[in-house]
């Protein structure tokens, strides 16, 4: 399964904390078709018979994304700064 929501929160100096949420499958419908288009070109690219191995790693790489998004999910990203602090948590 994909990771489908990150949330996190920033912290100001002051105490102050500011929640966010953000759902991922938006960013996933906006590049959808991009990755179909993408991978029909690097499919034909790698069909026909040029001798340049790169298309068909690009290719392989390209396949293995859903499976890249799917190990995102636990991710835990913070940043410190003397102002503010900033996590997000990917679910």
């Amino acid at each position: 399964m994909i990771a489908m929501l990150v949330s996190g929160y920033f912290r100001t100096k002051k105490g102050k904390t500011f929640p966010i949420w953000f759902p991922l499958i938006l960013i996933y419908i906006i590049l959808l078709p991009l990755y179909i288009l993408a991978s029909i070109v690097l499919l034909i690219i790698s069909i026909s018979g040029t001798r340049d191995s790169t298309a068909k790693k690009y290719l392989k790489l390209f396949f293995a994304l859903p499976q890249i998004f799917g190990a995102m999910i636990g991710t835990n990203i913070t940043v410190e700064n003397e102002d503010a602090n900033f996590e997000v948590n990917i679910t």
